[in-house]
């Protein structure tokens, strides 16, 4: 039910009350809102459900907007931060206190990069030692790593292994042939070999390049990395280098090929 609104003078101001007895807006309420083109509403009066609806609305867009603007501020922050300022430290102290290594481990020869200290290589020459059999693209595709992903129990893993068995034994070597030498790695890229890899190789290398076993046997222990730390991993040779100090023996076989 509605209110009937009625009106009377005081003290010369006009007055206007609801037929409760409120009062609604008052002579100099009038004026006031002319001048200020939206009053108040008087303090003794309840608001309107649609005024307090309003200011809660203006409350959540303002409070949207600063979170948007925080957003924006920690964005801006974190972008400086890790992408610009992390980035260029890391790249920079790493080119300073590892050039080598930040470059990616080139090893060059004569100027010419031969390969990566990282990155194994198909040798396939007598004069050279062998690294391990390689499931990446078609041998060592540094753009396809990947191993064969064959299960122990896969017959097609036990044919390939024994096919290479067989091949490394032609020779008439009837020793135990390590397992490097005939099953790949994860990455298919794996620089090195074992040691006992190396010297069941020895023996060809030294018969190809015209030099004896016990000099071969040195240079494998010369080149022979021992384990990270002392205790991590296993005692290994990398392949492109010990190759590339076979090439400063006496022999008639080409140097190696990037």
């Amino acid at each position: 039910m509605g209110f009937r609104i009625k009106s009377h003078f005081v003290k010369d101001k006009k007055r206007f009350f609801r037929n409760d007895g409120e009062r609604i807006w008052g002579k100099d309420d009038a004026l006031w809102f002319l001048r200020n083109a939206r009053p108040p509403p008087p303090a003794h009066l309840p608001r309107g459900e649609g005024e307090v609806e309003m200011d809660e609305n203006r409350k959540e867009e303002l409070g949207m907007f600063q979170e948007i603007r925080a957003g924006l501020g920690v964005l801006a922050l974190f972008t400086l931060l890790t992408g610009v300022l992390y980035p260029l430290v890391v790249t920079g102290g790493g080119q300073t206190l590892f050039p080598l290594q930040a470059g990616g481990s080139l090893v060059e020869k004569e100027g010419k990069i031969i390969g990566s200290s990282l990155i194994g290589q198909n040798f396939t020459g007598d004069g050279y030692f062998h690294g391990r059999p390689s499931a990446a693209g078609n041998g060592y595709d540094a753009g396809n790593s990947s191993g064969s992903n064959l299960a122990p129990s896969s017959a097609d893993l036990i044919k390939t292994v024994t096919a290479r068995v067989a091949a490394l034994r032609e020779s008439g070597d009837a020793r135990p042939v390590p397992v490097d030498l005939v099953t790949a790695s994860g990455s298919g890229l794996d620089p090195d070999i074992s040691v006992a890899a190396a010297k069941f190789q020895a023996g060809r290398v030294a018969e190809a390049r015209g030099v004896t076993a016990a000099e071969v046997e040195k240079l494998i222990a010369k080149k022979t990395t021992p384990r990270s730390l002392g205790v991590f991993g296993e005692k290994r040779v990398n392949v492109l280098a010990i190759n590339q100090a076979l090439d400063l023996l006496p022999s008639s076989v080409p140097s190696v090929a990037p």
